[in-house]
């Protein structure tokens, strides 16, 4: 192989060897290394060419697609619940409810057609009738009156709805970083790359990446959702209880009555006279409170409204005064009182007149 020493002296792409006089053949370093530089420009290139026309839109695209099956699916998933639920809500209501309901108003009504009413009629044509039966039969129409006005506002089915307001599903979305090592704040391969004059300016921007990535708690709290609704009490420890659309606490003596919006009103409540509170508890059988004394078991309808007082229960005491009450569990129309110390526990039931039977008393001996 001959070569053209002249023009190869100016070349800088020829190797030692390639500038000799020597005409033996020989892999010329100076052409690998022109060679392996262009293969990486060509790599270079096709990495630039890949990444300037990259996207992530396809991973959206899927995420999307996920999140509209999981909808449908669980709209009809809520779909069949309402379906069951509404079933439900029609057999209680035709089979049970709607016949005891006409039950009691045709008694209401044989009531006043065949011995109220024909009474009074008696009394009109009698001049001599006594004022005394007289006041008899207003007080059984005072009680017919009273009966009626229960029947109408009680809520006699109860359908305890989850509050869409606070409906929560356990719905993720994580995002992984796309480059763990430089938001953990490690090192840069490229920083090999660097001049010199360049490598503090880019230390000071990887410091400030590190700080950016680090946990600031109060941030964290701060990102929390808010309570709904919040209220400054007077006392740490208060007796509540909740119903399906009212709350009512003990706080520093006085009865509080909440809806899910806000504080309704308050009713004194004072020991010496109602006696010590210890629980309050909801009959739902009844949609009434339940508040306890120590001695004591007393009614509130929440319904009433402004100027409306807990109604003492005179048909539920304890075994004697020296025994102290200490909490209430209802279960449908039986209510369970517990005794200081489990000493007892007593079992009433309310009758549909509203009438309290102790049912059985359970002793710990």
């Amino acid at each position: 192989m001959s070569f053209d020493i002249k023009n190869k002296e100016n070349n800088s792409k020829y190797c030692s060897q390639c500038l000799s006089k020597n005409d033996v053949e020989h892999v010329c370093s100076s052409q690998l290394l022109s060679d392996s530089v262009y293969t990486l420009s060509e790599m270079a290139n096709e990495q630039l060419n890949q990444l300037e026309t990259f996207s992530l839109a396809q991973v959206h695209v899927k995420c999307q697609q996920d999140l509209e099956l999981w909808h449908s699916a669980a709209v009809n998933h809520l779909g069949q619940i309402f379906t069951q639920r509404l079933a439900d809500l029609n057999k209680i209501y035709n089979d049970d409810l709607q016949p005891e309901f006409e039950k009691y108003k045709q008694k209401m009504i044989e009531q006043l057609k065949n011995r109220i009413i024909p009474k009074i009629t008696k009394m009109l044509d009698d001049s001599s009738s006594s004022t005394k039966k007289a006041e008899q039969i207003q007080m059984l129409l005072n009680h017919l009156k009273s009966e009626c006005e229960i029947i109408n506002d009680r809520q006699w089915i109860h359908v305890l709805l989850p509050d869409i307001r606070n409906f929560s599903v356990p719905i993720r979305i994580a995002k992984m970083a796309l480059a763990a090592r430089l938001t953990d704040g490690e090192k840069d391969p490229l920083d090999d790359l660097s001049d010199e004059e360049n490598k503090e300016e880019e230390n000071l921007s990887i410091k400030k990446k590190k700080k950016l990535n680090s946990i600031d708690i109060l941030e964290i709290f701060a990102s929390n959702p808010d309570p709904l609704k919040t209220y400054l009490l007077e006392t740490n420890s208060s007796t509540l209880a909740f119903s399906n659309k009212h709350i009512l606490i003990h706080d520093n003596k006085k009865l509080i009555l909440f809806d899910l919006n806000k504080k309704i009103y308050e009713i004194e409540w004072n020991d010496n006279d109602s006696g010590i509170l210890v629980d309050i508890c909801w009959m739902s059988s009844l949609s009434l409170f339940v508040i306890l004394t120590i001695h004591s078991v007393y009614l509130y309808d929440p319904t009433k409204g402004y100027g409306s007082n807990p109604i003492k229960v005179e048909s539920i005491k304890p075994l004697d005064r020296t025994h102290v009450l200490a909490s209430l569990s209802p279960f449908d129309r039986d209510l369970y009182i517990n005794y200081h110390k489990g000493v007892h526990i007593d079992h009433y039931r309310v009758t549909p007149t509203s009438e309290w039977i102790l049912e059985k008393r359970f002793s710990k001996q």
